[in-house]
């Protein structure tokens, strides 16, 4: 068995990662909280430049600028600790979403989408009725509303059958819409449109699609003792792997993939030529980042056995 140096190290480091998401948490929160009312503050003041950051005519809805707001909002407030507040916040979230959701689904019109466009008549590209978030924010922000709730609901500190389940649940449905957003933004980085702009289907502007993306991940953070962060946090050979590992995954592919791109457009490469060099490239940098994580982890293995 571990000797209590071992142990005493391990629970430093645990403390020390959640201090760390604490901080990540609030600081993905008032990202949000400020870029959603500034997002608002565009529709007040009539200003179209502050509701469509990237300047390509697809502006974020007052309604989802709205949900943005109290999403972050409940988002700090749950890090600090306020439940009950951050509970109100998600439900409210919840139910902007569910309503767009609706009106989509059934094609009744709730007559709330205009509320606060404060009768202007821009920043309606791609948008199915004018006001209304797309069906990828409506999702997300529904999925997101749920996850607040169910976070601030239920106290991690309990260890009950049910009360993990629905912990767990925080982290999946946080990652779905993760995955929406960082879907939307690889369009944008990759000038696929297709991902963003068709009304019915994938439209959401830059801003909302970063907006979702942040506070997702602020989510994953809130628990923990669960999902991914619960994988990044170990210090065994499991958060060695993940640690490693993950950061290779998502940027690698989207490095490699945004040079293909612009290969493309420069008429350097054909594709038959530039996907057999983004296959061999790939497969060298995993390779070495494989080598590189086993020697790692055994490292690891061998200092905790001379520990014991």
């Amino acid at each position: 068995r571990a000797g209590p140096s071992v142990l005493a190290r391990d629970e430093l480091a645990l403390r020390e990662h959640a201090r760390i998401a604490r901080r990540v948490c609030l600081l993905l929160g008032a990202y949000g909280l400020v870029g959603g009312a500034t997002s608002f503050a565009g529709w007040l003041l009539d200003l179209p430049r502050l509701t469509d950051w990237n300047n390509d005519g697809i502006s974020i809805q007052p309604n989802a600028a709205i949900a943005v707001t109290a999403a972050s909002a409940a988002l700090i407030l749950l890090t600090l600790g306020w439940r009950r507040i951050a509970t109100g916040l998600g439900v409210f979230v919840a139910l902007i979403g569910a309503s767009v959701l609706f009106e989509d689904l059934t094609g009744v019109n709730l007559g709330i989408d205009a509320l606060f466009m404060f009768d202007r008549t821009w920043g309606q590209i791609a948008v199915v009725s004018p006001g209304r978030m797309g069906p990828p924010g409506a999702t997300s922000w529904t999925l997101i509303g749920i996850s607040l709730t169910l976070a601030s609901l239920v106290d991690g500190t309990k260890q009950s059958k049910y009360t993990r389940y629905l912990r767990l649940l925080v982290p999946t449905l946080s990652l779905i819409t993760a995955s929406v957003a960082a879907l939307s933004l690889v369009g944008y980085l990759y000038g696929a449109k297709i991902l963003y702009t068709v009304p019915r289907l994938t439209a959401i502007a830059f801003q909302t699609a970063t907006f979702i993306l942040a506070v997702s991940l602020g989510l994953v953070l809130s628990v923990p003792e669960r999902g991914m962060l619960r994988l990044l946090t170990a210090e065994g050979s499991a958060g060695i792997l993940t640690r490693r590992i993950l950061p290779a995954a998502v940027g690698v592919p989207l490095i490699l993939g945004l040079l293909r791109v612009i290969g493309d457009r420069a008429g350097l490469l054909d594709f038959a030529f530039a996907s057999a060099l983004r296959t061999v490239v790939e497969i060298a940098l995993f390779v070495i980042l494989l080598w590189w994580t086993a020697k790692a982890i055994s490292r690891n293995a061998e200092q905790r056995r001379s520990e014991e």
